[in-house]
């Protein structure tokens, strides 16, 4: 197993940040099991944003390397959703009807799911960057590991890092 230099590991706050946010996320995953019947409707942003973005960030782009090509995710994502939609509007006569709201929620399930497993795993290894890596990182544990860019953590991880130099010197 290839050990971490120090400098590129997350300190504790951005771990501690990426479990809570990990066991929100299995929150979520279980107010969505638990709650089904009050979140699957037609106008349930929450669903949609989940089941699209959250799958195609997380779920399809980290544990399917063949669907890492972005426009490759999309159109799966797309043509799935289309093919619900027609196989409902030839089934019901409407575009929300029993398949649509199936895909959806078992999108929405799987992307928070693993999002939340992402993040627990990424705190408890402690890797800074993109929680998305972690698969990756597991899979090649004999090699450096792999710090992808991320929005939300690489601020926090720079803070840190800064702050631990600033008290080794």
């Amino acid at each position: 197993m290839h050990e971490m230099p120090s400098d590129r590991r997350a300190g504790p706050i951005g771990r501690g940040v990426r479990a809570v946010l990990g066991v929100l996320f299995l929150w979520a995953l279980y107010r969505f099991l638990v709650y089904r019947a009050e979140i699957v409707h037609p106008g349930d942003l929450a669903l949609y944003f989940w089941a699209l973005i959250g799958t195609h960030s997380h779920a399809l782009g980290s544990l399917i390397p063949p669907l890492r090509a972005t426009r490759r995710r999309w159109g799966i994502l797309g043509g799935a959703v289309a093919g619900a939609v027609i196989l409902d509007l030839l089934h019901n006569g409407h575009w929300w009807g029993m398949f649509l709201p199936a895909l959806l929620y078992g999108l929405a399930i799987g992307a928070q799911g693993i999002l939340g497993i992402e993040l627990l795993l990424t705190a408890w290894l402690g890797h800074a960057g993109c929680e998305s890596t972690v698969w990756y990182n597991l899979r090649h544990r004999r090699e450096a590991p792999r710090i992808d860019p991320c929005p939300l953590f690489d601020p926090l991880d720079l803070w840190e890092r800064a702050r631990r130099a600033r008290k080794d010197r």
